[in-house]
C-alpha cells in the first residue's frame, strides 16, 4: 500500500464513525427488546447477552447497513483522484500497477477494519450493560463460552466488508462515478437477495444472508465462509485493477 493511502483511509474519524454509528443503528433496530429489559429488571437468564447479541449483529437490517457504512472510508478514492487529476502527478513517481493493487489492498482494509471496530463496539456496549444482569454471569464465564463467538463474528465482519468496499471501488471506476462505490454494495446484495429468493434457491453461496449467518451446508462451517468472501474480494480486486487499467488507457 501506498503511504499515502494508509494514511487517507485510516483516519481516526472512520474509527469513530464506525463505532458510534453502528452502536445507534443496532440499538434502534433493536429498542423494543432493550426497551423491555431496562423495564423488567428482572434477572436475564445465562447467556442472553450473547444471544442477544448474535440477532442484533446478523439480523435483516444489517444486510442492508453493513454495504453501506463500508464503502465511507475509502471506496471512492479512485474516481475521486482520476477526475482531480492527482492520478497523473501519483503515476510520475509509481507503475501503475502498483497504484491500483494500492487502492484495492487499502480499500478492502478500510472497509474491514470500520465494520469490525463497530461489531466489536456493539459487542463490548452489549456486555458492558446486559451481562451483570444475566444470572451467575462473570468475567470468566465471558471469556470462556463467548470470546470464541465474538472473534469468529469480527473476521466475518471484516470479510464482508473488505467485500462490499471492494465492489464499490470496482463498480465506480467501471462507471466513472463517485456516488456508485457508495451505491453499488447495496444493490448488488439487494438483487442478490431477490435472485436467490424468487429463481436461484439452490445458489446458496451468492446468498447474503448465508455470509451473515452461514447455515449448516457450509464446508468447514463459518471458515468456509470467510475463504469464499476473501476469494471473491480477491477477484472482485484484479477486476478493479483491469478496469482501471483501461481507464487510465482512455485518461
Amino acid at each position: 500500500m501506498l503511504l499515502y493511502d494508509r494514511k487517507r483511509a485510516f483516519l481516526a474519524r472512520w474509527i469513530y464513525l464506525g463505532a458510534f454509528v453502528t452502536i445507534i443503528f443496532v440499538v434502534l433496530t433493536r429498542i423494543e427488546a432493550v426497551t423491555e429489559v431496562v423495564r423488567s429488571k428482572e434477572t436475564l437468564p445465562q447467556g442472553w447477552t450473547l444471544r442477544f447479541v448474535e440477532e442484533s449483529l446478523t439480523g435483516d437490517s444489517m444486510l442492508f447497513y453493513l454495504p453501506v457504512i463500508c464503502t465511507f472510508p475509502y471506496a471512492s478514492s479512485f474516481v475521486d483522484e482520476f477526475k482531480s487529476g492527482i492520478t497523473r502527478f501519483t503515476l510520475t513517481r509509481v507503475s501503475r500497477r502498483k497504484y491500483l493493487w494500492s487502492k484495492v489492498w487499502t480499500v478492502s482494509l478500510s472497509g474491514g477494519v470500520i465494520l469490525v471496530i463497530g461489531a466489536l463496539a456493539v459487542m463490548i456496549a452489549f456486555n458492558v450493560v446486559f451481562l451483570p444482569l444475566e444470572e451467575g454471569a462473570s468475567l470468566s464465564a465471558l471469556t470462556a463460552k463467548i470470546i470464541g463467538t465474538y472473534i469468529q463474528f469480527a473476521l466475518r465482519y471484516f470479510c464482508l466488508g473488505a467485500l462490499g468496499s471492494t465492489v464499490g471501488l470496482w463498480i465506480s471506476a467501471l462507471i466513472n462515478n463517485r456516488y456508485m462505490s457508495f451505491m453499488a454494495p447495496f444493490m448488488a446484495e439487494y438483487l442478490l437477495i431477490i435472485f436467490y429468493e424468487r429463481y436461484f434457491s439452490w445458489c446458496r453461496i451468492l446468498y447474503p444472508k448465508e455470509w451473515l449467518s452461514p447455515s449448516d451446508h457450509w464446508p468447514g462451517d463459518s471458515w468456509g465462509v470467510l475463504l469464499w468472501l476473501l476469494c471473491m474480494t480477491l477477484f472482485l480486486g484484479w477486476e478493479f485493477v483491469e478496469t482501471g487499467k483501461r481507464r487510465l488507457d482512455r485518461a
